[in-house]
């Protein structure tokens, strides 16, 4: 559901944004037909859903000159906030609210100008080129301690054991089971569990010689 064009203009001729992309308090609190004062109502709806001062809204104190010592406190909302309240009204004003305000971050988030939209653009690529390098060093180191470790003779991740002895890789529950009684041994003798990547089962335990000795002669499930 959207509003339209004239209900649009009608709510931002009520629902005053100001150039910081705020709105007063006040004029919420009266377009939603507050029946609670406004000091009060903002007061325990911040104190109730945590609103932060300085992010969600800003607070100013406004001399109005109607008496000694007069003052009244200003919020400024953010239209994240002012949409928050609205929707926590749950009436027909309330979604009115909502909806106008969603608008109002669209409009903000949309590039003014041929150029801004330009450099938004490239600014998304430049942002998934950075994100599909790092996916890929990760990617690249996990390959080159998979080659270390395996041409190493000290450390064997449990793949590799059935694929020395000749054997049949089992299914992968009875591949969990080996690994998570071999990181118990390590453990146990306190032996480190080194992490490498498997194209098949991404990161998996590569174990100490030593325990995969203890492990045979203790089971005698896994021969090398």
């Amino acid at each position: 559901m959207e509003l339209n064009e004239t209900q649009s203009k009608e709510l931002a001729t009520i629902l005053v944004v100001n150039e910081d992309n705020r709105i007063d308090s006040r004029l919420v609190h009266q377009f939603l037909e507050i029946k609670t004062v406004h000091t009060t109502w903002i007061q325990r709806r911040i104190e109730k859903y945590g609103f932060v001062e300085g992010v969600d809204y800003h607070l100013s104190i406004l001399e109005t000159h109607t008496g000694a010592g007069s003052a009244t406190n200003v919020f400024m909302l953010s239209l994240s906030m002012a949409k928050e309240l609205s929707m926590l009204e749950d009436n027909e004003k309330g979604k009115q609210a909502r909806l106008y305000f969603i608008e109002c971050e669209r409009r903000l988030n949309i590039p003014k100008t041929y150029s801004e939209a330009l450099r938004a653009l490239a600014d998304e690529h430049d942002k998934m080129l950075i994100e599909q390098q790092k996916h890929q060093a990760t990617k690249n180191l996990l390959n080159e301690k998979t080659i270390e470790l395996d041409e190493n003779k000290e450390w064997y991740s449990v793949k590799r054991l059935f694929l020395m002895s000749g054997k049949k890789l089992p299914d992968i529950k009875t591949m969990q089971y080996h690994g998570r009684e071999l990181t118990k041994l390590s453990k146990q003798y306190g032996y480190e569990v080194k992490k490498i990547f498997d194209g098949n089962y991404n990161l998996v335990g590569s174990y100490h010689i030593d325990i995969i000795n203890k492990y045979n002669r203790r089971l005698g499930k896994i021969k090398r």
